[in-house]
């Protein structure tokens, strides 16, 4: 099971899915989140992942670990997610914290409490800079481009590194991704495509 759980790849990169909840229902999304198919959502106790996480990592001979929270939903979606963060930092073995998320449920305060409690970088899912086809790629019409725009511009306002990771789907948002690059270099942010 990898909806919920901790993911060892073999690499110094743990991830970490506290949650199998999302707000989006992506078109291209691989793991249908927020569908039919996926009719049930998992939620996992904080201090359990936690126990797991140090379990985990006493079998790693690595004492440079970055924790990912990613999820087959959406991380920000989970209400723990700032204690979990904390918890994670409270870990000597854990020298960084990333986070995946859509962007759509951050808000200045969380971006503020996601920093306070030692997140390192957020990697912001934003395919395109056209509003009408990001609500067609989110398979949502209720997703708010300039929300997370806005939210992006106060991440690069903070000690949180930010990267763009736009997923990449040819004939349909190639252009798009010049503008990215180019809206990735104004902000001197990240970009991972």
């Amino acid at each position: 099971i990898i909806q919920f759980c901790i993911i060892d790849r073999g690499t110094n990169l743990l991830q970490i899915r506290p949650s199998s909840c999302c707000n989006m229902n992506c078109t291209f999304c691989s793991t249908a989140a927020n569908s039919e198919m996926h009719q049930t959502n998992y939620e996992v106790e904080p201090d359990y992942l936690i126990d797991w996480l140090k379990e985990v990592i006493k079998l790693k001979e690595c004492n440079e670990i970055e924790a990912n929270i990613d999820s087959v939903g959406e991380p920000t979606a989970y209400p723990h997610l700032v204690e979990l963060i904390q918890k994670i930092k409270a870990i000597k073995e854990i020298k960084f914290i990333s986070m995946q998320t859509n962007g759509t449920l951050l808000t200045k305060d969380l971006i503020k409490n996601l920093e306070s409690a030692g997140l390192n970088r957020i990697n912001i899912s934003l395919h395109t800079l056209n509003e009408e086809k990001a609500k067609q790629l989110f398979g949502n019409q209720n997703y708010n481009l300039k929300k997370v725009l806005e939210s992006i511009k106060e991440i690069s306002k903070t000690k949180i590194q930010l990267n763009l990771v736009p997923v990449w789907l040819s004939k349909v948002n190639d252009e798009d991704l010049i503008e990215l690059i180019r809206f990735a270099k104004e902000l001197n942010c990240l970009i991972g495509i």
